[in-house]
């Protein structure tokens, strides 16, 4: 009777140990997680060009004209999936791909016989890092009767607002060329950022994929006052104006 349990433990021990030894692990899923085209593997790029995947719709910014014929792409899939470009199974970091003829990506789950196509989409970079526009606005800012912008985009800007910008904190929202990434006092924003406007903003655009940067500094300051002086007669009114400059 013992030597029967003993067998029986051992052949369940055994059971089990083969199941958790089971190299084959199901996952049920045929998904690309990250996609990139590296310069080490793509030297014409000049940097990295990391793909933004929406669901199945993905989205890479290259520079201006780089062929699209090629391309080697880098990427993490999940478990037991296969990529296929066309009708080429794909190496990450080693096959080159025709993308100027091939705007699907299909990734193959060959344990579980699923396939999910994404469709990839080149965008060509402008090459440029560049602030188009920057201001405060009157609907992010309650304390602000009217929008208050930079009047023109330079190296140094002043824009003036009621009792200047001495212990404000505002919100300021701006836009940036295609593609790059904007920082201010910093921090790296998109869109919208709150500033302190005691002191002068200091804003750093970069172009990624071009490898350019642009420096800005924004100043914010008191709207000049105009003020009227009566400063005689002489066979009328005459008047004279002094502009009181904060």
């Amino acid at each position: 009777m013992k030597n029967l349990l003993k067998f029986a433990f051992c052949t369940l021990f055994c059971v089990m140990l083969a199941s958790a030894c089971d190299p084959e692990v199901h996952d049920g899923e045929a998904k690309l997680n990250s996609l990139v085209f590296t310069v080490s593997a793509n030297p014409s790029l000049g940097s990295d060009c990391v793909a933004t995947i929406n669901g199945t719709d993905i989205t890479v910014v290259v520079p201006e004209g780089v062929s699209l014929v090629g391309l080697v792409p880098t990427f993490t899939v999940t478990i037991n999936d296969i990529v296929s470009v066309g009708s080429a199974v794909v190496t990450s970091g080693e096959t080159p791909c025709n993308f100027s003829s091939n705007a699907k990506i299909k990734v193959t789950d060959t344990a579980e016989d699923i396939t999910t196509e994404y469709s990839i989409s080149f965008q060509f970079n402008d090459g440029t890092a560049e602030l188009k526009n920057f201001g405060f606005y009157k609907a992010d800012n309650s304390g602000l009767d009217s929008d208050y912008l930079a009047e023109s985009i330079a190296d140094e800007m002043i824009i003036r607002i009621p009792e200047g910008g001495s212990g404000k904190s505002l919100v300021a929202k701006f836009e940036a060329g295609f593609g790059d990434v904007v920082t201010v006092d910093g921090q790296e924003v998109s869109g919208t950022v709150t500033v302190d406007c005691t002191f002068p903003i200091d804003i750093v655009v970069t172009d990624p994929v071009a490898g350019a940067s642009k420096s800005y500094v924004v100043k914010v300051g008191k709207i000049l006052q105009m003020v009227w002086e009566r400063v005689g007669e002489l066979s009328g009114d005459y008047t004279s104006m002094r502009g009181d400059v904060s």
